[in-house]
C-alpha cells in the first residue's frame, strides 16, 4: 500500500522533515516513490492517474484506451456507458420533473427553440428545417394547410373563407388575386372631388417594400387600404418584395382635406419601407386635359434648366435619378417635336416627366415616402408647378420660388402653401432638403 506523507513526517529514522519534498510517498517497506515504477518492492504500489496525477485504489482504476484512470477524471454516460476523459460531450438531461441524468451528444438532443437537451427516445417533438425542437416547442409551430410546410404560429394565418392555416407564402398567393392585382391592371377610373375637364386630377402610384415576415395580404387589409374607394394595388416587377399603392384621380382638395393618409403610418409600424430603398418611388400623376402642349414643353423647359433644384428636391440620388426618372435635356425645338409626337426617341417611360400615357402625364421624380409630410409636400410641388407653368413664361427656379411666394397660399392653401415654400427656398439656396425617412 502507497502511504503518503501528508504531515511530511518520514517514517526513516535519521531523515528530518525539512528534508523531504512536499507530497513524498512511500511503500509499506519504506521505499520512497516520486513517479509510477520507482518503487521496487515486491508488494504491489497503488497507481498514479495519468491525467490529474494523483495515486487511487489499483481496483478502482477504470480502463480507457489500454490506460488506467482513477474514477474522478473518467466521465460515464448513463445511458450507453460510454466513458470519456473530456466532459464536454456530457449534457444534463430532464428525464422528467425532479429527474435529470448525465448522458453523452449520441444519447441525447439538443431542441433547436429552447436549448435544452432531452434523452433520444423523448416523447413528441419534431423535425423543423432540419433541425428538431421539443413537444413542448413544437406545440408553436402549425402546418400550413396548402403546401404542408411548417410554420410558427406567430407568422401563420388562418383563412376563414377555407378554414385553413396558411404560411405566409400561400396567404399571399390565395387572395393576391383579389388584393393585388397584375400590373397592367387598369381599371375604370374614379374621380374624387368634382370638377369639369380642365380641372386637374392627380392620381399617385407609391411603391412600398416589405421588411419583415407579415404578408403583402394581411398589410393590405389590415392597413385599411383594401376597404378604401380611391386606392388598389398592383405587382411592381422593379420591386425585390413589395407592391404598388395606386389612387384613382382626385382633385387637390380633396387630396389635403378628405384624403386619409392613415394607412401609410400602419405600414410604417409593420416595417414596410418606401424612402430607405434603392427601388421605391412615387409617381404623380397629373391630367393631361388640364395642361396644353405650350405647358408640357414649359414643364420640360424648368426640369432641363432647373436640374441641380430638380435633383435635390427629388431626394433621389443622382444615381436612381437617372435610373428610374431621368431628365430631358434636349433643345427647344427638339422638346417641342417630342411633346407634339413628331421625335420618338425620347419618348421613354423612365423620364422625369412621362408622356407615353394616353390620358396623363407622369411625374417620376419623387423618391418614395411613407411620411405623410413628406408625402403631401411632393404632391404640392407638383400641384404648384402646374399652376406656374400656365401663368409664366420665365423658367428659372427663382421665378418659380418669387410665384409661389406670392401665390402659394391661393393656389395650395394652408399650411402646404408655407411648407413648400421653405422647402423650395431652401433647395434654390443651395440647400439639400432634410430627409423624411419612410
Amino acid at each position: 500500500m502507497l502511504i503518503a506523507d501528508s504531515n511530511n513526517q518520514s517514517p526513516l529514522p535519521g531523515i528530518s522533515p525539512s528534508d523531504l519534498p512536499p507530497a513524498v510517498q512511500y511503500c509499506d517497506c519504506g521505499c520512497r516513490r516520486d513517479d509510477p515504477g520507482a518503487c521496487t518492492c515486491e508488494e504491489a504500489a497503488d497507481p498514479r492517474c495519468p491525467q490529474c496525477g494523483y495515486t487511487y485504489r489499483a481496483d478502482t482504476g477504470i480502463d480507457i484506451d489500454g490506460r488506467s484512470y482513477c474514477p474522478d477524471c473518467v466521465y460515464e454516460c448513463e445511458d450507453c456507458l460510454h466513458r470519456d476523459l473530456n466532459s464536454d460531450d456530457l449534457h444534463t438531461v430532464r428525464i422528467r420533473r425532479g429527474v435529470t441524468r448525465m448522458l453523452c451528444g449520441d444519447c441525447c438532443r439538443k431542441c433547436a427553440d429552447c436549448d435544452e437537451y432531452f434523452p433520444n427516445d423523448a416523447d413528441g417533438g419534431s423535425n423543423i428545417d432540419d433541425e428538431w425542437v421539443c413537444a413542448s416547442c413544437d406545440e408553436s409551430y402549425t402546418t400550413c394547410g396548402e403546401c404542408n410546410a411548417v410554420v410558427a404560429c406567430d407568422e401563420s394565418y388562418y383563412d376563414e373563407a377555407t378554414e385553413r392555416t396558411l404560411c405566409p407564402s400561400c396567404r399571399d398567393s390565395a387572395v393576391e388575386s383579389e388584393l393585388i392585382h397584375d400590373h397592367d391592371h387598369k381599371p375604370r377610373a374614379r374621380f374624387f372631388g368634382g370638377g369639369g375637364a380642365s380641372t386637374f386630377y392627380f392620381g399617385v402610384e407609391l411603391e412600398v417594400e416589405r421588411n419583415g415576415c407579415i404578408g403583402h395580404d394581411t398589410a393590405i387589409a389590415d392597413s385599411g387600404i383594401a376597404a378604401r374607394d380611391e386606392l388598389y394595388c398592383k405587382a411592381d416587377g422593379s420591386l425585390d418584395d413589395g407592391f404598388e399603392i395606386v389612387s384613382h384621380p382626385c382633385t387637390w382638395e380633396y387630396w389635403r382635406t378628405k384624403f386619409d393618409l392613415e394607412y401609410m403610418e400602419w405600414l410604417r409600424k409593420n416595417r414596410y419601407r418606401s424612402y430607405d430603398t434603392s427601388t421605391c418611388g412615387m409617381h404623380v400623376h397629373v391630367s393631361r386635359s388640364a395642361l396644353g402642349k405650350r405647358d408640357i414643353l414649359r414643364l420640360h423647359r424648368f426640369f432641363r434648366d432647373n436640374q441641380t433644384l430638380i435633383v435635390r428636391l427629388s431626394r433621389r440620388k443622382p444615381g436612381a435619378l437617372a435610373e428610374w426618372s431621368r431628365l430631358a435635356l434636349h433643345d427647344n425645338r427638339t422638346l417641342a417635336r417630342t411633346i407634339k409626337g413628331y421625335d420618338n426617341e425620347d419618348r421613354s417611360r423612365y423620364t422625369a416627366i412621362n408622356l407615353t400615357n394616353m390620358c396623363t402625364i407622369e411625374f417620376r421624380l419623387f423618391r418614395g415616402t411613407l411620411a405623410k409630410r413628406g408625402f403631401i409636400r411632393n404632391l404640392s410641388l407638383v400641384v404648384a408647378l402646374c399652376a406656374f407653368v400656365k401663368k409664366n413664361k420665365l423658367m428659372t427656379d427663382r421665378a418659380f420660388r418669387d410665384w409661389l411666394r406670392a401665390n402659394g397660399a391661393a393656389v395650395l392653401g394652408e399650411p402646404e402653401a408655407t411648407d413648400l415654400l421653405q422647402w423650395v427656398t431652401g433647395a434654390v439656396n443651395g440647400m439639400v432638403p432634410a430627409d423624411i425617412a419612410a
